[in-house]
């Protein structure tokens, strides 16, 4: 806790002033926060280990400002536990090296209270394949392509591309 010296001041009684050289009693309610339990598995059901799982608050920019309030990492046998997760809603989440991130799981947390089953699961996704040519035709050996998902492409924005437009100028 940070407290600035120019606040530790008295205040009167009477009315309700600041008195400088007084000093005033703070009780500060700490809470416990919740604890949330469960298991990472692959579609499958095999159990994710060293999956990043966080509990977020909601932001306001569709899911770029989220707030990670815990994160934990699963064990080998999938199983995970956040402690001290604050109080209200939240999103829980898993992500995994080589896996698909799933829709989060929407959880109501009560302090002090222990929140056990909850079942995060991850999915392969589909594969491209193909062969790399130059633009001679001829085939580019020993080169590595990669890719990566495209928020553009969430909740129906295909059809925009910030940085070309709309006509991919």
């Amino acid at each position: 806790v940070l407290v600035d010296r120019k606040a530790r001041m008295g205040r009167n009684p009477a009315t309700g002033e600041l008195i400088a050289g007084r000093g005033t009693p703070v009780v500060l309610a700490f809470k416990n926060g919740g604890t949330l339990r469960g298991i990472v598995s692959s579609t499958d059901g095999a159990p994710l280990a060293k999956a990043v799982v966080s509990a977020n608050q909601k932001g306001r920019w569709f899911g770029f400002d989220d707030k990670s309030v815990r994160s934990a990492i699963s064990k080998a046998d999938g199983s995970f536990e956040l402690a001290g997760v604050a109080p209200g809603k939240v999103d829980l989440k898993a992500t995994c090296e080589g896996w698909l991130v799933e829709k989060p799981t929407k959880l109501d947390v009560v302090d002090a209270g222990v929140s056990e089953g909850s079942a995060l699961v991850l999915g392969r996704g589909a594969t491209i394949s193909g062969t790399l040519h130059w633009p001679d035709g001829k085939p580019a050996v020993d080169h590595e392509v990669e890719g990566e998902f495209d928020r553009s492409q969430m909740a129906g924005m295909g059809a925009f591309n910030m940085l070309k437009g709309a006509e991919g100028k």
